[in-house]
Order: structure tokens, then C-alpha cells, then sequence
């Protein structure tokens, strides 16, 4: 099988079936019995081009050939994305396969009309609009649409082009093995950041490659977490406990600045998460966590009693993976944010009865959307007047800490009982 259908299988199990993009990629490749490395790098390049790219292939292929089924679409998809962006297989025999596949007039000489990637908007679609945005920048209407209501016009001209720029160009130095001033010593590369325990990667490819992160002697995290933490009075022998349903960066900056003996109960809201955190644990050598996988409505069987600081990051909508996952479009649907926002409402609830008087919640998400942030601290408050906020704060990728991120520090007044 050429592996220009090893790509339109992958996009068919994608698009047409809604299997995840990694997970697609991974099922085809086993069934390539050739043992050839660069064919999972090929595939992944050339189908993911396709899915960044969606909407806009969307527009410019309907407004030619009208509506058509998803599967000729995927293969007149896959020939603009070859001609202009990942130019992976040789033109003239991907576009033979086209034609023969999609049974369509005209294949050869609509795709050799592209030429140049900045022309693909159509011209009659006005430069600003929520559709002009929609396939600039591959996003549902939806998406669109609330955060221009989120962030106002400013914002929308700074937050749109940003959220791909991020490039995961920060790393956390392993300060229980050396300083960072060691660090600079030994890895080329790199130069100090802001944060006295992080640096900025100033080479091209792919940190989490680099041999300082492959060696442990750093991180790959943005110094957000690090923020969320100043002046927070982390007490890990009054108790600490964690319910998260997505990324445990958070439990390596605690590793980082309270050794690998500190003690805390770690809920996992998935099985996925789970076996992530349970992988953490091991790699940065901690002795004492407890961790269990359960529901935002299961806390209370896991928690035995009060401690000082709960953090909270329940699942959201995570708009960052627009970035590194070309097919998260697909997967988020705009009527899953009332579902992200009702669990976490419920797990800031069921964290609450958890936390001791004086301790702390801690609500953190790695996304932009009011409702999901602001707006569940504010409908959080309103039932629990014996919290009060210390502190909120919301990161964009165009500021220096280049990621979507919202915390919020709850304190619990001291009963005058």
C-alpha cells in the first residue's frame, strides 16, 4: 500500500469514523508490516496538514464541486494540502489516485490551480469576519463567535493568531539534581527565563526531544505553574490533595520545590489521567502519593479528611489543543461546554466540604472561556460564602507566559465556631 492511502485511511477513521487522531495513525501503521520509521512521521505530516487546514478545504472544494461525500472531499483535500504544505508524495501519482478514487471531472486541473497558499481564502469573504476567522484559523463558528464575546476586539486580534504560535519553549530545571546556572553549563541551547527555575529553548525542533528533558535534568512545562504557586502557603504536612482530569505538570513543580517525600492524595477524573499521573509519580520518584481514579461526585470516598490545600482541574475544554492536536476541532462540540462547566462547578462543590478552616482551593484550567473560569468561581462563591477569592488570574499565549491558563486561590475563613 502507497502511503498516500495509508494517509486517506487514517483522515477517513478520523473524520468520517471520529476515532482520535493519534489513536488512527497508530491502528494503520500496525498494519504495515514494512519496517520503515519514517512512515508514521510521512502519514502524520500529510494527514494532519489536511485537518489544520479543514475548514478552509471545506469552503474553496464545495464552492467547486458543490456538496459532495466526505470521502471525496478527503481526497481533493489531500491533493491541495500536498501541492502547498506537507509536499509528502509525488504529485502525479497522488492526483492519478484522486481521480480514479473520487470519480470526479476536473481533478487535475482544479488542484494545479493552487499555487500559492495565500490566495486560498476566497476574495469575497470579508477580512475580520467570524467566517474570514473561522477558516483562518480552523475553528467552529462557535468557537469564534465566543471568544470574540469573551475577549472583546482587541483580544480577538491578538488571541486568534497567538494560540498556534505557542511552541512549548519552556522547561523547568530539575533543581533537586542541579541548579540552573549547571544546567546552562551543560546544555547548549538554552537561556535564562524570568522565573529563576526555568529556562527558554532557542534551537529549532522539538524540545521535548532534547536530551536534558530525555535525561530528567529538566521539564517540559510553562512557568504558569510556578506562577499559580508564588505565594501560596503549601503546607504538605497539614494535607494536600488533587483532583484533576487533565495535565499533572502541577505535581511536578510541587516534586520540584518539596522534595520527592511530601505527602498528598492525587484523584484522577479518568482512566487516561490516570495512567499518565501514575507514570509521573515514577519518573519523578515520589514515596507517598496515594492515587486513586474517580468521578468529581466520588471525592468524598477518597478523601478521609480535611486538608490545607485542594487543588481543582476538573475536565474542560482545553483550547490549547487546537495546537497539538489537529483533529481536537472535530472533538469539541460547543454543547460539551455546558457539560465541562456543570463537572466543574461540581468538583469546586464536592473539594470544598474537603478543605480545613484557614486552608485553600485552588481552581486551575488550561483554557479561555469565561463561563468555564470566572464564571464558575463567581457561581462557586455565591454558594459558599465562607471562601474568599485571593487571587485570579488569566494567562494568553501572547503574553510572556505563551499558554491559555486561569487560576483562581480560594481561601476558607476560620469558623468562629
Amino acid at each position: 500500500m502507497r502511503d498516500f492511502e495509508h494517509t486517506f485511511n487514517v483522515l477517513s477513521r478520523v473524520i468520517e469514523e471520529g476515532l482520535s487522531f493519534n489513536l488512527a495513525i497508530n491502528s494503520e501503521i500496525k498494519k504495515e508490516k514494512r519496517a520503515d520509521p519514517s512512515l508514521k512521521n510521512v502519514i502524520s505530516a500529510s494527514s494532519g496538514s489536511v485537518l489544520r487546514h479543514y475548514y478552509l478545504f471545506k469552503e474553496i472544494i464545495t464552492r467547486h464541486y458543490g456538496e459532495i461525500k466526505e470521502s471525496k472531499f478527503i481526497l481533493l483535500a489531500m491533493g491541495i494540502a500536498n501541492r502547498l504544505f506537507s509536499k509528502r508524495f509525488e504529485e502525479e501519482s497522488l492526483l492519478k489516485f484522486i481521480e480514479k478514487e473520487s470519480e470526479l471531472d476536473d481533478v487535475k486541473s482544479f488542484i494545479e490551480t493552487f499555487s500559492n497558499e495565500k490566495s486560498l481564502i476566497p476574495e469575497d469573504i470579508t477580512l475580520g469576519s467570524k467566517k474570514y476567522l473561522s477558516i483562518r484559523y480552523n475553528l467552529p463558528l462557535w468557537v469564534v463567535d465566543m471568544w470574540e464575546k469573551n475577549a472583546g476586539d482587541l483580544f480577538k486580534k491578538r488571541l486568534f493568531p497567538s494560540i498556534y504560535k505557542s511552541q512549548n519553549l519552556f522547561a523547568r530545571v530539575n533543581t533537586r539534581e542541579l541548579t540552573r546556572e549547571q544546567f546552562l553549563e551543560k546544555y547548549s541551547g538554552f537561556e535564562p527565563l524570568f522565573d529563576d527555575y526555568f529556562v527558554k529553548y532557542c534551537e529549532k525542533g522539538n524540545i521535548r526531544k532534547h536530551e536534558s528533558i530525555i535525561n530528567g535534568d529538566a521539564f517540559n512545562y510553562s512557568p504558569c505553574y510556578s506562577l499559580l504557586l508564588t505565594d501560596l502557603d503549601v503546607d504538605p504536612y497539614r494535607g494536600i490533595a488533587f483532583y484533576c482530569a487533565c495535565n499533572n505538570q502541577l505535581l511536578y513543580e510541587l516534586a520540584m520545590r518539596l522534595g520527592a517525600g511530601f505527602k498528598a492524595d492525587y484523584l484522577c477524573g479518568n482512566q487516561q489521567h490516570f495512567f499518565e499521573t501514575n507514570k509521573a509519580i515514577k519518573q519523578l520518584g515520589l514515596t507517598d502519593i496515594s492515587l486513586f481514579e474517580c468521578s468529581e461526585d466520588a471525592i468524598l470516598t477518597c478523601i478521609s479528611k480535611p486538608v490545607h490545600t485542594f487543588f481543582v482541574c476538573p475536565n474542560n475544554s482545553s483550547f490549547l489543543n487546537l495546537k497539538d492536536k489537529p483533529d481536537y476541532f472535530l472533538k469539541i462540540k460547543q454543547e460539551d461546554l455546558d457539560s465541562f462547566i456543570n463537572d466543574e462547578y461540581n468538583a469546586l462543590i464536592n473539594a470544598s466540604a474537603h478543605v480545613e478552616d484557614g486552608g485553600y482551593l485552588v481552581y486551575f484550567i488550561p483554557t479561555f472561556c469565561k463561563n468555564e473560569s470566572k464564571g464558575v468561581i463567581r457561581k462557586f462563591l455565591k454558594v459558599a460564602p465562607n471562601f474568599k477569592l485571593e487571587k485570579e488570574i488569566q494567562l494568553f499565549p501572547f503574553d510572556k507566559y505563551q499558554t491559555l491558563f486561569y487560576f483562581a486561590v480560594l481561601k476558607k475563613e476560620v469558623s468562629n465556631d
